[in-house]
């Protein structure tokens, strides 16, 4: 091995540094092999070290939680919710958080991870503000000697990586700062059969899915912590675990808002130099507001009063009534996982029923938990592994491995492209054509937007599924595959909209999977055809024959008011209802539930 970690003889980096067999070690990014490199070991005793969460909020297979506690006399573990993720989205002013299911699911998560963790003998302090801010503080006043986060891929993820290590290096006690790259894919950068991911990851999936199914190795996830350090004296854990915040209702302890929230932190930490772990911010705290060109179509609180003009008490209760709400946190990624696979045997049939609209049971569901880190990629496919060797091995038990290379691949990519992920023209910086041979216009019309955005647009279809997204954060692989298509190519509107609403309103919103798969819906990312198509009929008659779908969503009366005609123009013909735009796996992948694309 090389201090990168690596075996590839294209790496330079020539020093050679033994690795324990658990590989748990601190690293960076070399930007000469794109492979991970050590930066430091940190194997002496008695150290106080933070562990920063990011999207890893699980203490199982979390080998950044591993290397954190492993030699240290006292351990800090620390969570940010970063108010430039609570701010609005780049272009069009879109709140990132914007829909209530998206900021409960996140607080739960949270809360679960902390309640983890103290029964691990530890805790987790909870802030609001900005990372390189915030964690230079804590360690300052914790004598934090050691930092350890997970890598995250993504222009913003890398640049607040960048900032929180530059600001430690202004902490004198603090000896090194690092990241590894862990369990953030299903099969390790490591492992990959690619010297240099950012030049050499192919541009399309197959090619990337052929060289890794010749030989590939996904590391066995790894069994939480028994027990974890205990936290630096300075730090004063009195909110208990009953008393840490509320994740539904009302204002928590620090006032309203996000600016309340920081505050809160630092009235926290004033008292005779004591460190609180600090409250959880409620919903309502993390709800962000539209600005910008966003304010035309919906509104500075967006989503939210949107659903409020919606029938929204009748919507709730049959939501509630349908099983179709979902909560954050490891505990109920676990759950899903039992539930879903081994109690309701559901994996033995995956590829069929995949591309179901309605219900719970159709697709495994896992990309939200995937997306927050609730649970590993590797966890979920140990769990088919152990399927195909209990209960049944098939074509549909592999769609589901197949869908978390999918998510793999888009985290990838995002390595690779950066910026251009977000690009207009997409990868090739070429505009599509059209059917009729015109190049897309790529329109950004508020009221075209609005009435797309807000399901009332007049196809039943389409409106179900944007009525779907706007109650619960979630809309199935199926779904976002026709409201895309809809958006790009009837509408001819430009598909960083689409991409940003559905930033603001997911709860499996991942970065990579979700700007990726819009690309690819709209023929200008991986995809090697550019004419996919989803004919609204055509998708009417084969996934929604009876119309349950449709009526489950539509308000009472919709679907005899509806004037389809009013919208439409650019589609390129009768097009033949194939392609897919998910991120199933966790997250917005091309295909699934697992990947992230609702599957």
């Amino acid at each position: 091995n090389t201090a990168c970690g690596c075996s590839k003889r294209a790496c330079d980096t020539q020093t050679p540094l033994p690795l324990e067999p658990s590989h748990y070690y601190y690293s960076d990014i070399s930007p000469s092999c794109g492979h991970v490199s050590v930066s430091a070991r940190m194997a002496s005793k008695g150290v106080t070290k933070m562990m920063w969460f990011r999207q890893d909020l699980r203490v199982h297979d979390n080998g950044v939680l591993r290397a954190a506690a492993e030699g240290a006399a006292h351990l800090l573990p620390v969570f940010v919710f970063d108010t430039r993720q609570l701010g609005a989205t780049h272009r069009f002013g879109f709140a990132r958080v914007a829909g209530e299911a998206k900021a409960r699911f996140w607080a739960e998560s949270v809360e679960c991870l902390r309640a983890r963790l103290r029964a691990l003998g530890s805790d987790l302090v909870v802030r609001v503000g900005i990372p390189e801010e915030i964690l230079p503080e804590l360690a300052r006043r914790c004598g934090v000697q050691q930092v350890v986060w997970s890598q995250q891929v993504g222009v913003e993820e890398e640049e607040a990586s960048g900032a929180v290590r530059d600001a430690l290096r202004g902490v004198a006690a603090v000896e090194a700062s690092t990241e590894m790259w862990d369990a953030l894919t299903l099969v390790h950068l490591e492992d990959l059969p690619f010297a240099e991911v950012r030049s050499e990851l192919p541009l399309t999936f197959t090619q990337f899915r052929k060289r890794v199914e010749k030989e590939w190795t996904v590391r066995p996830p790894l069994e939480a912590p028994r027990a974890l350090p205990p936290l630096p004296p300075a730090v004063r854990a009195v909110f208990g675990s009953a008393t840490a915040g509320p994740v539904g209702g009302g204002p928590s302890p620090g006032g309203r808002g996000r600016e309340a929230g920081s505050s809160c932190a630092a009235e926290a930490d004033t008292e005779a130099g004591a460190v609180e772990v600090g409250p959880l911010p409620s919903v309502e705290e993390l709800l962000g507001v539209s600005g910008g060109w966003a304010l035309q179509c919906v509104g500075r609180h967006g989503a939210r009063a949107l659903a409020e003009e919606a029938d929204e008490r009748e919507m709730q209760q049959r939501i509630e009534a349908e099983c179709l709400r979902v909560h954050g946190g490891e505990d109920e990624a676990e759950r899903r996982v039992q539930q879903w696979m081994w109690e309701g045997d559901h994996l033995r049939t995956y590829k069929q029923t995949r591309n179901g609209m309605l219900g719970t049971t159709f697709s495994s569901r896992l990309s939200a938990w995937l997306s927050h880190g609730c649970i590993s990629a590797r966890s979920v496919y140990a769990h088919v592994k152990q399927y195909e060797a209990e209960r049944a091995q098939n074509n549909d038990t592999y769609w589901l491995v197949f869908e978390l290379l999918w998510r793999d691949y888009f985290k990838l990519l995002a390595l690779r492209v950066g910026r251009a992920l977000f690009l207009r023209d997409g990868l090739a910086g070429k505009r599509p054509v059209l059917g009729s041979g015109a190049p897309h216009p790529w329109l950004q019309e508020p009221d075209t937007f609005r009435r797309w955005a807000t399901g009332t647009t007049g196809y039943p279809l389409v409106d179900a599924c944007m009525r779907e997204i706007l109650f619960t954060g979630y809309m199935s692989n199926r779904g976002r595959q026709i409201v895309a298509s809809f958006l790009v190519k009837d509408l001819g509107m430009d598909w960083r909209l689409g991409a940003e609403w559905f930033e603001s309103l997911l709860i499996d919103h991942c970065p990579a999977a979700n700007y990726g798969n819009w690309q690819y819906g709209a023929g200008v990312g991986v995809d090697p055809r550019q004419d996919r198509y989803f004919l609204v009929p055509k998708q009417e008659r084969v996934y929604d024959a009876d119309g349950v779908f449709r009526r489950f969503w539509l308000p009472r009366g919709a679907l005899s008011e509806l004037c389809p005609a009013k919208l439409g123009g650019f589609a390129p013909g009768a097009g033949k209802g194939g392609g897919s735009f998910a991120g199933g796996a966790g997250a917005g992948a091309r295909g699934s539930s697992a990947s992230g694309g609702g599957g």
